[in-house]
């Protein structure tokens, strides 16, 4: 009986793609962004870490690390906390954040 199910379950996979094997599991890391983000979508920058040390923070967006000053996506690297990143344009402010999921737009 388990033979038949493992083997089922691999039929249904092969048939499917490895997309819906890889769908639901929890140890996959996320899929990277590009690099460059355009600056319409800031939903695209996904803040990961933020490095400290004695020359300062780091943040680490879409699998690069930068730091204040720099430039992600359009936006500029304001400022650097302890648990988000301030971006900024020409439109406006934004925050990532390592506690909630995707950008506040700052009003």
């Amino acid at each position: 009986m388990k033979v038949k199910l493992c083997l089922a379950t691999l039929l249904v996979g092969l048939i499917s793609g490895p997309e819906a094997l890889l769908a639901n599991d929890p140890t996959r890391p996320d899929v990277i962004a590009p690099t460059v983000a355009k600056p319409n979508q800031v939903r695209a920058l996904k803040l990961t870490m933020i490095q400290s040390s004695d020359r300062g923070r780091r943040a680490v967006i879409n699998g690069r690390s930068y730091t204040k000053g720099e430039r992600v996506g359009g936006y500029q690297i304001k400022a650097i906390g302890t648990s988000d990143v301030v971006l900024q344009n020409n439109k406006g402010t934004v925050r990532l954040s390592l506690i909630t999921k995707g950008a506040l737009r700052k009003k």
